[in-house]
C-alpha cells in the first residue's frame, strides 16, 4: 500500500515537472493573461519544500502561500530545522491563476512555479531559487 501511495506521488510530481518545463520562460510584466483566479484558489496553504535526494546537504523549508482574492499572492520560506540545512528564506510576490488543474505563480520577473492542486493539496518539482537543489513542494489548504 505505501509503495502504491509512493508510485502515485511520484507520478503526480513527474507531471508537474513535465508541466513547468513546457512553461516558457520569458520576463515578462506580471499580468492574468490566461487563466482564472477563481475563488477556490484563494486562502492560505502553509507546507514545505524538501530536496528530492538526502545528500550530506538539503534544502527543509516551511512554506506559507497567501492568495489574495484577486490573484496577488505571497510565498514565503523559513528554515526548517534539520541540521546541514541549506535553504534560505525568501519572500515571493506575483499573481495566482488557475490553468486546468495547475495552479501557476507568476512572479514580478515573470518567472513561473507551477503545482498540480489535487483537493486541498498543492503538490509541485522545482528549483530552489537560492540554493539551485531540486525540491519537493508540497501546501495544504489551512483556510
Amino acid at each position: 500500500m505505501l509503495i502504491r501511495g509512493i508510485r502515485i506521488a511520484m507520478v503526480i510530481i513527474m507531471t508537474g515537472t513535465l508541466t513547468a518545463c513546457a512553461t516558457p520562460s520569458y520576463k515578462a510584466p506580471v499580468e492574468r493573461t490566461s487563466g482564472s483566479t477563481a475563488p477556490g484558489i484563494h486562502g492560505i496553504w502553509e507546507g514545505s519544500s524538501e530536496s528530492t535526494s538526502s545528500a550530506l546537504y538539503y534544502v527543509d523549508l516551511r512554506l506559507r502561500l497567501q492568495i489574495y482574492d484577486d490573484g496577488a499572492y505571497v510565498l514565503s520560506a523559513t528554515p526548517g530545522s534539520r541540521g546541514n540545512n541549506v535553504g534560505k528564506p525568501f519572500i515571493e510576490i506575483g499573481q495566482a491563476y488557475e490553468r486546468g488543474r495547475d495552479l501557476v505563480l507568476r512572479t514580478e520577473d515573470g518567472s513561473t512555479r507551477v503545482l498540480r492542486r489535487s483537493g486541498d493539496t498543492l503538490y509541485g518539482m522545482a528549483e530552489d531559487p537560492l540554493s539551485g537543489r531540486s525540491v519537493i513542494d508540497r501546501l495544504d489548504r489551512i483556510s
